[in-house]
This record gives structure tokens, C-alpha cells and sequence, in this order.
């Protein structure tokens, strides 16, 4: 008894630079960069699209999306190819430029075991991400790519059946 879905989801949403991007003048040693802030940085607004199959059955469980999102002055620490003198770190200069992101996502899951309390499950998800933008100087897109292996263990305490059998 197999469910097949597809779902079509259209979103926009923005933020406000955070304090870092807006403010930054120094070394960051979390990162190991020098950073400098923007304070002209303003609103990003991104707009997207995502696609998404969905299938479940009993024997499987599997999504596969596809994405691309539009984003208005996304902010964004770009390298600037110098170093610091005086900490050693390379400098960072935060910025914002149009850019584009898209790509997609699949995941598979396969219960192993099902009881009431107990639900095993290995899975595998994997997504690529490509990225393009107008600021770029030495490399037009960057691309992301992971993928990750589960085996997942659910316990489920039924704390209902436990009161009814045994009233407090």
C-alpha cells in the first residue's frame, strides 16, 4: 500500500544583517579570519522555488527535491586575498550581491524493525548545492555537496497505556 505525493512550495523571506556583518573590525579567532564589516549592508530577500516527491510504503520511505532560490543583495564574507599584519589572518570583507542557489536533495529510508516501542531505520540522504553570484572574483560558483549514512533506533514509550493499566 504504496502513498506517492508531490508538493510545489513557493516562499520569500528576508533578514537584516546581523551585528558581525554590519560591525566587524578585527581579527575573529572562532574562524581565524580578520574580519571588516559593511554598515551600508541592508535588507536580503530570497525567493524560492522547491519541487518534492514523496513515496512511502511499507518497505520505503524516499524524497526527492529539487530547488532554486533567487536572492536579492545576499550578504555574504568574501576572501580579499591579503593578511592581516599584525594578527597573521586573512582578511574578509562582508558584502552583498544578487546570487542564485539551486539544486537538490534525496533521501531514502528503509525500516528495519517496527514494534509499538521500538522503530529501526537506516537511511541515506545526499544533496548538492551550486551556487552563483555576481561578486565572485577568482571563482564564478561554488558547489556543496554531502551526503550521510543513519541508522536510526526510536524508542516509543506508550506513558498512555502505562497510566490506564496503572493509575496514579
Amino acid at each position: 500500500n504504496a502513498e506517492d505525493s508531490l508538493a510545489l512550495s513557493l516562499q520569500r523571506s528576508q533578514r537584516h544583517p546581523n551585528s558581525t556583518e554590519l560591525h566587524a573590525q578585527g581579527p575573529h579567532l572562532a574562524t581565524r579570519q580578520y574580519e571588516n564589516g559593511d554598515a551600508s549592508l541592508g535588507l536580503e530577500t530570497a525567493y524560492s522555488l522547491d519541487l518534492s516527491y514523496r513515496h512511502r510504503s511499507k518497505e520505503w520511505n524516499n524524497t526527492f527535491s529539487v530547488f532554486y532560490t533567487h536572492c536579492v543583495d545576499h550578504i555574504y564574507s568574501s576572501a580579499t586575498g591579503a593578511t592581516d599584519a599584525a594578527s597573521g589572518l586573512a582578511i574578509y570583507n562582508y558584502g552583498a550581491a544578487d546570487s542564485a542557489f539551486y539544486g537538490f536533495e534525496a533521501e531514502l529510508e528503509r525500516p528495519l524493525i517496527q514494534t509499538d516501542r521500538l522503530q529501526v531505520s537506516a537511511g541515506f540522504l545526499m544533496d548538492l548545492v551550486k551556487a552563483e553570484n555576481e561578486f565572485a572574483q577568482n571563482a564564478r560558483e561554488k558547489i556543496l555537496s554531502t551526503y550521510h549514512k543513519d541508522i536510526v533506533v526510536e524508542k516509543h514509550v506508550n506513558h498512555y497505556r502505562s497510566l490506564m493499566k496503572n493509575p496514579e
